[in-house]
């Protein structure tokens, strides 16, 4: 099926150490100041692998040291110009990036923002073809055209850039995080049934 995932990250300079996790009330502050009139609480502990591409209203945050990493179907966009402001309003953090794919699709997007100012925008898929591909290339992208049969390099290329994760397919690389090793924590509506 591949590997399909909706992230934003948030840091200072645009890498997050997921090696290093701040505490579950972290997390809790973060959404809280996301969200500030929804009644979210806190699922529980989750492995990103298994929640890279969560569920409408069911949003993913880990907080680590530099940033937050946020898995939210809000960032599954094919136009990343579009991404909510509430994001982009996050104070503490300069730089926010968007990162998307769903291999069922093969699709990838890309949306990197500068002090709320959009700086690169990507966006292909095998049925629309280049739907975006504004602003000056990053250094990730190296020789990668942006063209829709490329969208799962484009997609390794960032996920190792942003996160040091290893995507579907990827190169080997030296410095790789295990995604079993990375946990974040679930979150729900209030007055929801949720599994524990």
């Amino acid at each position: 099926m591949g590997l399909n995932f909706s992230f934003l990250v948030c840091s200072s300079n645009g890498t997050l150490d997921l090696t290093r996790p701040l505490p579950p009330a972290a997390a809790d502050t973060a959404i809280h100041r996301l969200f500030p009139r929804t009644p979210y609480r806190r699922v529980g502990p989750r492995r990103l692998l298994e929640r890279a591409f969560p569920e409408r209203e069911r949003p993913v945050l880990g907080a680590f040291e530099g940033g937050l990493l946020i898995a939210t179907r809000d960032a599954h966009l094919y136009d990343p110009g579009i991404l909510h402001t509430r994001y982009l309003r996050l104070t503490g953090w300069r730089d926010v990036r968007l990162l998307t794919s769903r291999s069922i699709n093969d699709m990838f997007a890309y949306g990197h923002w500068c002090e709320g100012r959009l700086m690169r925008c990507i966006s292909v898929n095998t049925t629309a073809g280049v739907w975006r591909d504004d602003g000056q290339r990053e250094e990730w992208e190296s020789d990668t055209l942006v063209v829709p049969d490329r969208w799962l390099d484009l997609a390794n290329g960032a996920l190792h850039s942003a996160l040091r994760l290893s995507g579907d397919a990827a190169p080997l690389r030296s410095n790789v995080i295990d995604w079993d090793e990375v946990s974040v924590y679930e979150y729900g509506r209030s007055g929801q049934l949720l599994e524990q």
